[in-house]
């Protein structure tokens, strides 16, 4: 069976999302099984311009329609698995960094897993845009491996929550360059007429946009107006 078969907008994915009931143990094992089969499903958008990040996001009232405690399993198993089976789509799929809630709280916790930020480095976090898209915000962790009071226990946490420079607090759910990224102005490798910048502040000014190396080593380039980036060709490239 075509287990991400699409009817009227209406994949098994985002039928999954919408679920209410499920656990986070099962939603671990399911969802990278079920992008695995078609990964172009995290991006699909339903009559309502969402995707099953959108979705999933939106847990507490998907829960409240149903009369049941607020379940974020979907929530806390969908974006691993986007990041870990198909980062280059995590654009598309609408994954970003969420607003903390006031129960939450971070933690601080030894988590046995290493983190590529430490408290009062400065980052560019993925947030929500209008119309259900996403830009890159500028902000400090604040936070290591912040919890809301109805994560399963089975969830470690988001390793990081960022206080932005726009003044909200946010959180990242997995520790990818597609989510959360060094600053810009720190990690640019801008390209000019005398090769590549270094960021600093006797850099020669750059225009709007801008070449920058991932940390991947891919490359991209940015909007500087915008925040906005997208994958490009390296420099030395004619492509462009």
């Amino acid at each position: 069976a075509d287990i991400c078969g699409r009817q009227k907008g209406a994949s098994a994915l985002l039928l999954m999302v919408l679920n209410p009931y499920t656990g986070f143990e099962e939603m671990s094992r399911i969802c990278p099984m079920v992008i695995q089969k078609d990964p172009q499903v995290v991006c699909q958008r339903d009559g309502f311009k969402m995707t099953p990040f959108n979705w999933a996001s939106d847990y507490e009232n998907i829960s409240l329609q149903h009369s049941v405690s607020p379940n974020p399993a979907v929530l806390l198993a969908l974006v691993p698995a986007i990041f870990t089976v198909c980062p280059d789509l995590a654009d598309g799929s609408g994954a970003c960094c969420l607003k903390v809630k006031k129960s939450g709280a971070s933690t601080g916790q030894i988590v046995n897993a290493p983190l590529r930020f430490l408290e009062g480095d400065r980052v560019l976090c993925r947030v929500e845009a209008p119309g259900n898209l996403t830009t890159w915000e500028e902000g400090v962790v604040v936070g290591l491996w912040y919890r809301e009071k109805d994560w399963p226990s089975q969830f470690p946490g988001a390793p990081y929550e960022v206080k932005l420079d726009i003044g909200s607090h946010v959180y990242a759910l997995v520790d990818h360059s597609g989510l959360i990224q060094r600053e810009a102005r720190e990690n640019l490798k801008a390209v000019g007429s005398g090769g590549y910048g270094n960021g600093t502040a006797n850099a020669k000014p750059q225009g709007r946009f801008q070449k920058r190396q991932r940390e991947d080593g891919s490359w991209e380039l940015l909007d500087t107006k915008s925040g906005k980036a997208r994958a490009c060709s390296p420099p030395d490239s004619d492509e462009d």
